[in-house]
């Protein structure tokens, strides 16, 4: 106790001070002594073969400030406290753990471990997916068995779109118990939680059988349709021998909205599928795309199955936080319309644009200096309209 209470008087204070420790822009008033008797990084330093061992002051670079506060104050006092209270969050706790075996304060490092441990419990698919990106060996085990314990086939759960794809990527090598079918409804939901990631998924898509890849292209992702053509060709070149299935996995994906570049992907380097057999598709699709329907006094969408959400949320029930954010949306045909109904659940301005094909686009809505706020209905000129382009961003008065 007594020396706890002897080195909380001096942590941080000029008393006795005989070096200054620089972190970002603040500085820490510290004493060889201490730092040389509790980490072996500064015990190190201040030997006579460093240069820093007679400099009044060190700046230490790549150094998260929050986490060096705690660590240095635990060096001072041998309290675990200082380390780890109910306020620091998983990602906190990871950065007192890096920070503590960077200095080489082995004892602070073993309780942050025993901490994210046990706080772990609530939040498993946080514990794995840092300690993969930390290589933290212990922890990767751990976070491993305690995301095992949701099990794959119960994946849908809230916090597993927390994941990252290096956590997912470990996870589908080291779940034997998992069946193919609960990996995919796994990746899929995984998919739809983290569409940034959706390159990532090219790795993992290759694996499936035709069968697989079908259902997958069935469904409503939000991503463009580019990045879903993009996935199938990678997996049509790794899968040669499911060549037969090609062009009925091709029919599933709209080649029409596609640019000349990415349809070229089809027959560079080498040849996917007949030349004659793509351009009656493509011709077959840009036939039916053509096709404008007109729906009297009608909504021509009554729910999210409706539509594709190819940038955005689905979530459309949560306020908006951020500064801005973009929706675009696919009706999946085209539809002479003259107005949308929306209902504005925060305070925005917007701008709405639409399209028939995602290339040329047409403002039709601007509000971008009005404030909208609940049921709302835009009129517009009535035209063909498949696309819809939506930017919001917060109405500042």
């Amino acid at each position: 106790m007594c020396d706890q209470n002897y080195g909380d008087n001096l942590y941080s204070s000029p008393t006795d001070s005989d070096v200054m420790l620089v972190v970002e822009d603040d500085e820490f008033p510290a004493h060889r002594s201490i730092l040389s008797k509790r980490s072996e990084y500064f015990k190190a330093m201040f030997s006579s073969s460093f240069i820093e061992a007679n400099s009044d002051k060190i700046v230490l670079k790549d150094t998260n400030l929050n986490a060096f506060k705690r660590v240095l104050k635990y060096i001072y006092t041998n309290n675990v406290e200082c380390l780890c209270d109910d306020s620091i969050s998983i990602y906190e706790a990871f950065e007192l753990l890096l920070c503590s075996r960077f200095y080489m304060v082995d004892s602070a490092a073993s309780a942050i471990i025993r901490y994210i441990e046990k706080k772990g419990v609530h939040h498993s698919f946080l514990v794995l997916s840092n300690a993969l990106a930390y290589d933290i060996d212990e922890l990767v085990s751990h976070g491993t068995y305690l995301v095992k314990n949701h099990k794959l086939n119960n994946i849908k759960s809230k916090v597993f779109d927390q994941l990252s794809p290096l956590a997912v990527d470990y996870l589908l090598n080291h779940d034997s118990s998992a069946t193919v079918s609960s990996i995919f409804k796994a990746l899929v939901y995984w998919l739809q939680c983290n569409p940034s990631y959706f390159s990532t998924f090219i790795k993992w898509f290759k694996q499936l059988s035709p069968l697989a890849a079908e259902h997958f292209l069935k469904l409503c992702l939000i991503t463009p349709e580019s990045k879903i053509f993009e996935v199938l060709v990678h997996w049509m070149r790794d899968n040669s021998k499911f060549a037969s299935t090609f062009c009925r996995l091709l029919e599933h994906i709209e080649l029409h909205l596609l640019d000349k570049v990415q349809l070229d992907m089809l027959f560079e380097p080498t040849q996917l599928v007949d030349r004659k057999f793509f351009n009656n598709l493509l011709c077959q699709q840009q036939e039916q795309a053509n096709v404008v329907q007109k729906l009297v006094e009608r909504n021509v969408i009554n729910g999210i199955d409706d539509l594709r959400i190819v940038h955005g949320s689905k979530f459309t029930n949560e306020k908006m936080t951020h500064l801005n954010g973009i929706v675009i949306i696919d009706l999946k045909k085209q539809f002479l319309l003259n107005c949308f109904i929306m209902n504005m659940i925060s305070n925005v301005c917007c701008t709405i644009s639409v399209s028939k094909d995602m290339r040329d686009w047409e403002r039709v809505i601007d509000r971008s200096k009005y404030e909208c706020f609940g049921p709302q209905v835009f009129y517009f000129y009535e035209r063909a309209v498949r696309f819809f382009f939506g930017y919001f961003s917060l109405f500042r008065k």
